[in-house]
């Protein structure tokens, strides 16, 4: 009988110490995982900055030819949610 139960604990730390080694397998790719997106999501606003950057030197050449520039909405409020405020000014 005490063999048994010796088993069976024994069998039980090894069910313990893999389910552990999985755990921390997941934990890791989910790490890994979420490292892949943060640098994807920062190229993403980086070229997203730069498109912006680049339609706004473009309508302020429009500008000094024409008065009125007309920007898409859609368009307006991604740079509204990418660009420093500090440059909105040349969206109005």
């Amino acid at each position: 009988m005490e063999f048994e139960l010796k088993l069976a604990a024994e069998k039980e730390e090894m069910y313990e110490r893999e389910k552990q080694l999985k755990i921390s397998r997941l934990v890791q790719e989910v790490s890994e995982t979420e490292q892949e997106d943060l640098e994807e999501s920062e190229k993403v606003q980086h070229w997203v900055e730069r498109l912006c950057q680049t339609q706004l030197e473009q309508i302020s050449c429009v500008e000094n030819e024409s008065p009125k520039v007309h920007i898409e909405p859609p368009f307006l409020e991604l740079c509204r949610t990418t660009l420093p405020i500090t440059m909105w000014h040349h969206l109005s």
